[in-house]
């Protein structure tokens, strides 16, 4: 199956499901807006919170300002529930704007448990894909980062990295085969071709790092955009048990991404140094998850609490 048959196939899936709050705005120009990608040199970031991430998000914004300020264009910041005040606050910060997030499902900002530690967090994260293809219809790249993420050095390379081949994937060295439920299985891998199902079950087939997305609009139509029409569909992103390692590690939007992006043949980075292709020559970047292996050259931390937040805070820019 290619890539446009697997486009369709998810499109003709996604077209049973209830389509709600439809963004009625004109399409526009994929092939321009690749083109535009490449001219447009500025660094516009995606991410979204709610109340209980707003001190996350808060020191993810300080970072973004004291390191990679003048690269910056835009910091979208999706609303997952924020207090009034918070939204507010938000609203008085240089180069942020918040959106809200498009009701692709009624269900989309409900909370839900999601392991059996009484873990909740909403929308089963059908809320991610629909918050990514929302920024891309307002600018012509992006980085998605979550908010429990720092940012470490000016991004420059990453972003033209970006902009030249279309998007940044990290990799967790993580199967995605015991964490493929049931509904994931017969709605969307059933419908694949014989030689794709057998890579989604191949134990060296693993996941994607959910948050952290580099994206172009050369991965609109193969992978955004599909993405964002299966989350009309709480049940192939909901944990209903039934994957093979049990509850609690059905993985959501990630499971689902990581099987696009391995179906695809997207590049997949790893946590740690890796070497970048910018302008034909190599560009090392440093990436991790560990405070244990953060250094004076790492570029982004994820961090989520293990930082000292306050810090971060304090570089943010207001309005004036």
């Amino acid at each position: 199956m290619n890539k446009i048959n697997l486009c369709l196939m998810f499109l003709l899936l996604s077209a049973s499901y209830d389509i709600q709050g439809h963004n009625d705005t004109a399409p526009f120009d994929n092939q321009h807006t690749q083109n535009n990608s490449l001219n447009d040199s500025r660094h516009y970031y995606c991410t979204a919170a709610d109340g209980d991430y707003f001190t996350m998000l808060m020191n993810l914004i300080g970072s973004i300002h004291k390191n990679d300020f003048d690269n910056l264009g835009t910091i979208a910041i999706f609303d997952l529930g924020l207090p009034p005040e918070a939204r507010a606050h938000l609203c008085t910060i240089e180069k942020v704007i918040v959106c809200d997030v498009e009701r692709k499902n009624p269900h989309i900002l409900q909370y839900f448990r999601t392991n059996p530690d009484q873990l909740i967090k909403r929308g089963w994260f059908t809320w991610k894909p629909v918050v990514i293809k929302q920024a891309l219809d307002m600018f012509p790249h992006i980085l998605y980062l979550d908010a429990g993420t720092t940012v470490l050095q000016p991004l420059t390379d990453l972003f033209k990295h970006i902009r030249q081949h279309g998007s940044f994937f990290l990799n967790t060295g993580v199967p995605i085969e015991p964490r493929i439920t049931k509904p994931v299985f017969e709605k969307v891998i059933a419908h694949m071709s014989p030689a794709e199902q057998d890579l989604c079950s191949d134990e060296n087939t693993t996941s994607i790092d959910g948050g952290v997305q580099g994206l172009s609009h050369a991965v609109y139509d193969d992978y955004v955009l599909p993405m964002y029409n299966l989350a009309s569909d709480l049940t192939v992103f909901m944990d209903d048990g039934s994957a093979r390692i049990g509850f609690g590690e059905g993985r959501h939007d990630q499971t689902l991404a990581s099987i696009f992006v391995n179906v695809l043949g997207y590049r997949m980075f790893h946590h740690g140094w890796n070497v970048l292709t910018i302008d034909g020559k190599r560009s090392p970047i440093h990436i991790h998850w560990s405070c244990r292996q953060i250094n004076t050259f790492t570029s982004l931390f994820r961090s989520r609490n293990n930082i000292d937040i306050a810090h971060y805070e304090t570089f943010i820019r207001y309005k004036k």
